[in-house]
């Protein structure tokens, strides 16, 4: 999986499209605060939640498919429990 695929995943989904930032696939203007984040940083790839700016990683992936996945895991997992 790509971040492309993901973002369309994502969309699939629902929800506000202001909730997430993918570097390079869907950078919303205007991200709601909290918004969960995907990026390649060097030569790894990271989550987290991004606020006014600043970013908090949670976890580190070797690869864009294992990010992809994850991120796609833990939003559905997380889907209509509160939870971003």
């Amino acid at each position: 999986m790509n971040v492309q695929e993901l973002c369309a995943a994502v969309m699939r989904l629902g929800g506000d499209a202001r909730d997430f930032v993918i570097d390079g696939a869907h950078e919303p203007l205007v991200p709601s605060e909290g918004a969960v984040y995907l990026s390649r940083v060097g030569g790894h790839w990271e989550t987290g939640i991004q606020e006014r700016g600043w970013r908090e990683s949670f976890a580190s992936f070797a690869t864009e498919d294992e990010a992809c996945r994850a991120s796609l895991a833990d939003r559905t997992a997380t889907r209509g429990k509160g939870r971003r």
